[in-house]
């Protein structure tokens, strides 16, 4: 005759059943609303698929790369298995800037014009079919790179850089700059804000960068004057110079006694406190 179980176990046992049909009838509503075979709990939104020649938990990244530039324009990572139906979303990704027929139509329109600054008075006896055909193939390629580079979210293309950096140098961060004396004054003054708003030990990095910007927003706004500029530069921050740029009429600069007493201003400021 077998001796009876104690009743604390009796309990212990059912409560560890309980538990565990509870936990598979979770793991199987899990699989039913995911409509899946397999469920990876630290994961639920991998799947199993084949990789390197065995199944194993992963997910499917996609990626369209501009060939000629050699660089990722739209990336998307996804839980389908396989390829076959990824490649209309990630067309879609890249679609909405120019229709096809649009891109043509200015392709031609460009070519014409070429030629007319070239001096063509009868293009189609001036020009064979040849080299009407490998201008507009340039003109494409022209029209192409710069609807790309237009359209390139800086913050992507500043990703892909670093990312690309990284890979030899972890350690180093990429602080991508322009040239100030080209770019438009919003684009300037944004680009002095955002690295004056850096944490102390990146703007340092970047010191000479906003130096620059400050002498180019000072020289376009306040006065061209270098003995001016020279001192002016140590004590004028973005919030100074977007203040003078919006109570300012006109394009030319504030100069003469109005600079002086700005800069007098700034630095009896900073004395005061």
């Amino acid at each position: 005759m077998r001796p009876a179980l104690p009743v604390r176990r009796v309990q212990q046992g059912l409560q560890s059943a309980r538990e565990r049909k509870a936990s598979i009838d979770a793991a199987l509503a899990a699989l039913a609303q995911e409509d899946a075979e397999h469920v990876l709990p630290a994961e639920p939104d991998a799947r199993m698929m084949q990789s390197r020649g065995r199944a194993q938990w992963a997910f499917n990244a996609q990626a369209v790369v501009a060939e000629k530039a050699g660089i990722v324009v739209a990336q998307e990572v996804t839980n389908e298995a396989t390829d076959y139906r990824q490649l209309t979303p990630m067309l879609e990704e890249v679609r909405g800037v120019v229709t096809r027929d649009a891109f043509e139509a200015e392709v031609i329109a460009k070519a014409r014009q070429s030629q007319q600054l070239e001096g063509f008075v009868d293009p189609i006896r001036q020009e064979s079919a040849e080299t009407w055909e490998r201008r507009t193939q340039t003109t494409r390629d022209n029209l192409t790179d710069f609807y790309f580079a237009y359209n390139l979210p800086h913050e992507l293309f500043q990703d892909i850089v670093q990312a690309l950096v990284t890979q030899r140098n972890p350690d180093h961060k990429v602080i991508l700059t322009f040239n100030p004396e080209l770019a438009p004054i919003d684009l300037v003054l944004a680009q002095g804000e955002k690295f004056e708003a850096l944490p102390p030990a990146e703007r340092n990095q970047v010191r000479h960068h906003l130096q620059e910007i400050t002498v180019v927003l000072l020289k376009a706004l306040v006065s061209d004057q270098l003995a001016f500029i020279r001192v002016a530069k140590e004590w004028f921050t973005m919030a100074d110079i977007r203040e003078i740029r919006k109570r300012k009429y006109g394009d030319g600069k504030i100069g003469g006694k109005a600079a002086g007493m700005l800069l007098a201003w700034k630095i009896l400021q900073a004395q005061a406190t």
